[in-house]
């Protein structure tokens, strides 16, 4: 917890950085809280992980680089409203390297189960402009994230580059069995897009100055049909207008702890599939995101780190 300090200008310490971790390493039951930097951060790679907090980290929370091709299960992002980095921070940012070379080993690494709470509760709660996408897959990347659940963001899904819309076309970037959901009232689809709606926006529709405004699915390629890509049939995805009708509670959005199961009922706890053989090897639930009805954060979360001494 805590990391973040500046060793040089811009460059900041991650909290958890795995450069080039290999299958013999297994990474575990690992919190990452109020970094000032991303919480976790692949560099290469093939280190296999389960059970991850980040919590009200600055920057980015899964940020995927130089070719990491290992599996996730399992992980929990929650963000602050006012906490956010100057370069901009999202759930997921995701590269190939650098440069967006198409050169290998790809970054290809797999995903499933995961849930990002994102800064935004209500329409009325003002986050920083900084925040941006729940989801940005970008430079020449082949990332795989499956049963899976988004919201809180200004953006969803952000598919980036000429690069990365090919590769999502050719079904070496996949997205599937997730769920995008938005803000109840904020803009016309829960995303923002209507700035009218929320209070204190300009009567001209112009950006209000503390609530950044997106759309669900978003790409850089005019040619590329995003949410017809996104909806494909059998692919399981979905989105929602607001989170309330996902199941998950309101307290995620809050500081202390949290109730991270959703309640009975909620679509979140059907819907996942494993026929996938990327998936091979992972526990097959039926949930979608991180939780069913067991709680793993139960014994080892720290959700008041603001308030322990690490003295």
């Amino acid at each position: 917890n805590y990391a973040g300090i500046p060793i040089n200008p811009n460059e900041e310490v991650n909290s958890l950085t795995m450069g080039s971790v290999g299958k013999a390493t297994k990474i575990e039951y690992v919190q990452c809280a109020y970094g000032l930097d991303d919480a976790f951060e692949w560099f290469g790679g093939t280190v296999d992980c389960k059970y991850l907090v980040a919590y009200r980290c600055l920057d980015d929370d899964m940020d995927v680089d130089f070719g990491f091709s290992g599996k996730v299960q399992y992980a929990l992002v929650v963000r602050g409203a006012s906490m956010a980095d100057q370069s901009g921070s999202n759930g997921f940012e995701v590269d190939n390297n650098g440069s967006g070379a198409l050169v290998a080993p790809y970054t290809s690494a797999v995903f499933s189960n995961i849930t990002v709470v994102g800064p935004k509760k209500t329409r009325e709660t003002a986050i920083s402009l900084q925040y941006q996408n729940a989801m940005h897959l970008r430079r020449s990347n082949k990332i795989k994230i499956y049963n899976s659940f988004f919201t809180g963001f200004p953006n969803g899904l952000f598919i980036d580059g000429q690069n990365t819309v090919a590769h999502a076309q050719a079904n070496d970037l996949q997205i599937r069995n997730v769920v995008i959901a938005g803000v109840e009232h904020w803009g016309g689809n829960g995303f923002g897009s209507a700035g009218t709606l929320y209070p204190g926006a300009p009567s001209n529709g112009l950006q209000h100055p503390n609530n950044p405004r997106g759309v669900s699915l978003k790409t850089t390629e005019a040619s590329f049909d995003v949410e017809a890509w996104f909806n494909t049939a059998g692919w399981g995805n979905s989105i929602m207008n607001k989170w309330q009708d996902t199941g998950i509670d309101a307290s995620l959005f809050e500081t202390g702890t949290p109730k991270v199961t959703p309640a009975a009922g909620s679509v979140l706890l059907s819907g996942a599939s494993f026929t996938n053989p990327n998936l091979s090897g992972l526990d097959q639930v039926q949930f979608r995101g991180a939780f069913g009805a067991t709680d793993w954060t139960q014994g080892w979360v720290d959700w008041n780190a603001a308030q322990t001494s690490y003295n």
